[in-house]
């Protein structure tokens, strides 16, 4: 078996001879732009104008990407992406926001809500007023009593827990004072019969 070499040759050219001269490559033929680095494969009827490269090279991925980056127009469906808020420009805006104190979420007038140390010395003066409140109203409830008598416990036990206590007192008084009118009526009766 006889070993051939065989060596294959571009067709190659630079830049600019490519555009003056435009060929047309075969069909599957190789042209190489030896000074941008690039080729084009023929189909036999396109000019070299119009094929396209069939290679990229990194400075393209670079340049492409850098362009990309730098679009503001239709990126990712966003038809401008200049009008989308930065960091710089939220920051901003809540901090303008923080600082506003009128017309903010339907309050007129924010200087005017009351304040967590408000709020507390607000509550503290109520409690302190309600105390006062109730140790005067208890003080007038329980007033001069003595000190056996003055809850309800003590004068419940002082009335041996006899709810029907008012009731039998005032009989026990409407009979008394029906035996001492009794006796006044007597002695009237007798005085009289004595002359006096």
């Amino acid at each position: 078996m006889t070993l051939i070499n065989v060596s294959y040759r571009l067709r190659r050219d630079t830049t600019t001879n490519w555009a003056t001269f435009n060929p047309v490559l075969k069909s599957g033929e190789i042209g190489l732009d030896t000074t941008l680095n690039k080729f084009k494969i023929g189909n036999g009827t396109s000019t070299w104008s119009l094929l396209t490269y069939a290679n990229i090279l990194a400075s393209d991925l670079a340049s492409e990407l850098a362009t990309h980056n730098n679009d503001t127009t239709n990126v990712h469906g966003i038809a401008d992406t200049s009008v989308l808020a930065t960091n710089t420009s939220v920051s901003s805006a809540v901090s303008t926001h923080s600082g506003v104190t009128t017309d903010v979420h339907g309050i007129a007038n924010t200087a005017l809500l009351a304040t967590q140390s408000f709020a507390t010395s607000a509550a503290g003066n109520a409690l302190a007023s309600a105390n006062t409140y109730t140790d005067t109203s208890i003080s007038n409830l329980v007033g001069a009593a003595p000190a056996l008598l003055n809850t309800l416990s003590e004068l419940s036990d002082a009335l041996n827990d006899n709810p029907s206590f008012a009731a039998e007192v005032a009989a026990q008084l409407a009979s008394l004072t029906a035996t001492v009118n009794g006796f006044n009526n007597r002695i009237t009766s007798l005085e009289l019969g004595l002359g006096i």
